[in-house]
């Protein structure tokens, strides 16, 4: 008995509830107490299948420990049988035996197989289409004929001059062993039998043998050809001729064939074909004249190959009798045990099912995402978590986080307290609540920190560029002196625009704020409708005044003109964000093309993975005219499984 590795691998669980049975009294307590939980009682079945790799050509048991312990319910195996015995295989648990396959109840049927003589009619029918060649199905006679030469001459020629042809025929082929054969044996190729042409086929098989690469030193009359093919199964020698009647009747034998160099066709029971066979060949150049008493003979040498024929193995998948469906036993270890006579089972795998009782235990929950932070440099954020997870069991939630570079994060209960020190940039994070057995994680979400500066004339500032996302742009203007029709240049394709005065600390009447774009004014509110696609109502004003020509320069930017007399104010609008576009190429690549019709820097990219996988096998490329260069990114396990889920990257440029 040999044994290979063994390896164990979980299915996926399966989970029932049993019961969940509460008296009266226990119903009244839950409406007392604010929770009641761990009352639920709930049978968990799983799935595991261990490789053995044992070959058993022998009665023999294994004994067979389970990895993970319950109460058994099922047991199958995975096994090849080959021979033309029986074998079956049995479940112990002490005294008492659970058959799990017995080969006379296979759905594969007889095991011993067929010797294929209707098959192999039908492959060979086939293969004539295109090989023109000619196979006698039925069992060949083979004998030897000594009258041939004497059927040759007829009733013409005397004892005398039979002799006398004989013994010119011993003279001439004297003459003639200048004359070379050289004898190429081989498997055949150009056919579907015997594909590996190694000579070894199943039991309903066919093995096909040339001698067309057979070689002349001298002009050959392919009419004066023949071969000679010999069968030695070990236990008798039969004899087959191919070519001419003439040759093969030179040699003693019918022809079976018409041309020298056909394929043979070797099978079981042809010409005495057993399972272990020497195949030989002997190419035979036969010229004679019976008027003239004219001969010329030439004998290649003899070669041979092996032919053997093997009884098909039987494939048995998941197979089990009285194991598929078990009382639930209970036992830690368990015997296989094997009958084997007259055949080799190789058993590759056990698969077993088992039962195990547990309370349910509920994983805590996501209700909201977390928002991203905004903080200046020195400042702090405070997320109070119970706003974002809930427990559906009742259980004390624990709380981590994400530890990113530059933030500092203290959690106190339920509290958590985002801050940032000598840190200016943009973060990613998330948190993690658990129960003590499961968890739950947030979103991924982005902490901004921007430094405090002073703005001494004008300032713009807008938010971190993320894909798929609007970009908000805060750009404050302070003037020495209070002043009218102050312009304002902003992004093309700007929209939800204000103006604040920040001296009064008010927002300004968008009536007295106007728009120049594409080298029109507008109000303010005529331009955002505009923008949310809303038609401007008809009036006697008139809106939308030419003021002159532009440069293409020019007519990339919007312009406010506020009118108000002011000193210092804050103009914050929005821009549509970069997009994304994601191409799936597999179940392991996809590409992702970022694009935008506004400029930006530093441009936040993110995409979940297809598929789970390890940090190392994560990879992002950019594609540069062909060629690929490799991108560094940020990689996340959101889901603390220990593989990475989400990606992200920063575009420098679009």
């Amino acid at each position: 008995m040999k044994k290979g590795k063994s390896k164990r691998e979980i299915s996926v669980s399966e989970i029932f509830v049993v019961a969940f049975v509460l008296s009266l009294i226990a119903l009244a307590v839950f409406f007392i107490k604010p929770a009641f939980t761990g009352y639920i009682s709930v049978s968990e079945t799983n799935n595991y299948t261990e490789y053995l790799g044992l070959e058993v050509n022998e009665s023999s048991s294994y004994s067979w420990s389970l990895m993970n312990e319950g109460s058994l319910k099922r047991v199958s195996i995975d096994a090849r049988f080959s021979g033309e015995g029986f074998a079956k295989v049995y479940l112990r648990e002490g005294d008492t035996d659970y058959l799990i396959f017995d080969s006379s109840q296979s759905d594969e049927g007889g095991l011993a197989g067929v010797t294929g003589f209707a098959v192999l009619n039908e492959s060979i029918e086939n293969e004539t289409l295109e090989e023109q060649v000619e196979v006698n199905m039925s069992e060949t006679n083979v004998s030897e004929h000594p009258e041939k030469f004497e059927e040759f001459l007829g009733n013409q020629k005397s004892e005398e001059q039979i002799s006398k042809f004989i013994q010119n025929l011993t003279v001439l082929n004297e003459t003639v062993l200048n004359k070379t054969i050289k004898l190429v044996l081989n498997y055949y190729n150009d056919s579907s039998f015997d594909i590996d042409n190694d000579g070894v086929e199943e039991i309903d098989g066919v093995v096909d043998l040339s001698v067309k690469d057979t070689e002349f030193d001298f002009e050959v009359n392919s009419s004066n050809l023949c071969t000679r093919w010999s069968v030695n199964s070990g236990e008798n020698v039969n004899h087959v001729c191919h070519g001419v009647e003439e040759c093969c009747g030179f040699l003693g034998l019918d022809s079976d064939s018409s041309e020298w160099d056909d394929v043979y066709y070797s099978y079981l029971e042809k010409e005495g074909t057993g399972y272990d066979n020497v195949v030989s060949a002997q190419v035979v150049y036969a010229y004679y004249d019976f008027k003239k008493l004219e001969a010329e003979v030439a004998y290649s040498g003899v070669s041979d190959l092996s032919v053997r024929f093997s009884t098909p193995k039987t494939e048995i998948n998941d197979f089990c009798l009285e194991t598929c469906l078990l009382p639930g036993l209970n036992a830690s270890s368990y015997s296989l045990f094997f009958e084997v006579e007259n055949g080799t089972l190789e058993v590759e795998s056990v698969s077993y099912t088992v039962e195990k009782e547990r309370e349910i235990n509920n994983a805590p929950k996501l209700v909201r995402n977390v928002s991203d932070v905004k903080l200046v440099e020195g400042g702090n954020y405070t997320i109070n978590l119970r706003e974002y997870f809930v427990d559906e069991d009742g259980d004390v939630l624990s709380y981590s986080y994400y530890e990113a570079e530059g933030l500092n994060v203290s959690i106190d209960g339920e509290i958590a307290v985002v801050s940032a020190s000598g840190f200016v940039g943009s973060r990613s994070m998330f948190f993690v609540a658990n129960d003590s057995s499961l968890v739950a994680v947030s979103n991924v979400f982005r902490v901004s920190v921007s430094e405090i500066v002073e703005e001494e004339t004008e300032k713009i500032n807008r938010t971190r560029v993320v894909i798929g996302r609007p970009v908000k742009w805060v750009k404050r203007v302070k003037l020495d002196k209070k002043e009218a029709g102050i312009r304002v240049n902003v992004t093309k394709g700007a929209f939800n625009v204000s103006v604040k005065d920040i001296v009064n600390d008010i927002e300004l009447d968008k009536s007295k704020i106007k728009v120049v774009e594409d080298n029109v004014v507008k109000s303010l509110g005529e331009y955002e409708n505009e923008k949310r696609g809303i038609e401007p109502k008809k009036s006697n004003m008139i809106t939308g005044a030419v003021i002159g020509l532009a440069s293409s320069e020019e007519q990339n930017i919007t312009e406010i003109i506020i009118e108000d007399l002011i000193e210092e104010i804050e103009v914050e609008y929005y821009t549509e964000g970069p997009t994304a576009e994601e191409v799936v190429i597999s179940d392991y690549k996809k590409r992702i093309v970022v694009s935008s019709d506004i400029h930006y820097e530093d441009i936040l990219s993110y995409t979940y993975l297809p598929v789970e996988a390890n940090e190392e096998a994560v990879r992002l490329y950019w594609l540069v005219n062909g060629s690929r260069q490799e991108v560094s990114i940020d990689k996340f396990d959101t889901n603390s499984n220990g593989l990475v889920d989400y990606v992200e990257w920063i575009v420098p440029s679009l």
